[in-house]
């Protein structure tokens, strides 16, 4: 418990992906970044290796079925819950749908592979290269797991994908 929640990057890109690709089905938009985020994902291998190597993680997995998720496979895997509130939207998805649409993407989309990580350490940063967001933070079991946004908690539910 008190440990801070990380991620890595910006989320929600993939899932803007599909969604150009569902809505458009335009083949000249398959060069947009969104597009390719979602067509040809790209692990953070190096990034993995170099937080483990500097800092002491208590948890780290990649965002592959989308932040709410992979939060709650943490949390339940841990026998703990946590909140989140300061989420990195894609700035692309976040010119092409509003506000509360783009959120939802970057909870629930999946694809995005960025690294979601927790740690006691409250101040946990690289260089520029790898932008580190403190998203948030693990609390006791007895709570669910939250969403904060504008001040006010709600539960944040899996919405990404769910394997069984």
């Amino acid at each position: 418990m008190g440990d801070s929640i990380y991620v890595s990057g910006s989320l929600g890109g993939a899932a803007g992906g599909l969604y150009i690709l569902e809505s458009t089905g335009n083949v000249a938009s398959l060069d947009t970044e969104m597009v390719l985020r979602q067509l040809q994902p790209s692990p953070h291998v190096l990034l993995a290796n170099s937080l483990v190597s500097l800092y002491v993680l208590s948890s780290m997995v990649d965002i592959s079925d989308g932040l709410s998720s992979d939060l709650g496979h943490i949390c339940r895997s841990s026998n703990v819950a946590g909140y989140a509130e300061r989420i990195p939207i894609d700035s692309d998805l976040a010119d092409i749908l509003d506000p509360k649409s783009a959120l939802q993407k970057a909870l629930n989309g999946g694809e995005d592979f960025e690294l979601l990580f927790t740690s006691s350490n409250p101040n946990i940063s690289l260089n520029e290269q790898f932008r580190i967001t403190k998203i948030g933070e693990i609390t006791e079991r007895n709570e669910s797991v939250k969403i904060v946004i504008d001040g006010k908690s709600c539960e944040l539910s899996s919405g990404g994908f769910q394997h069984f």
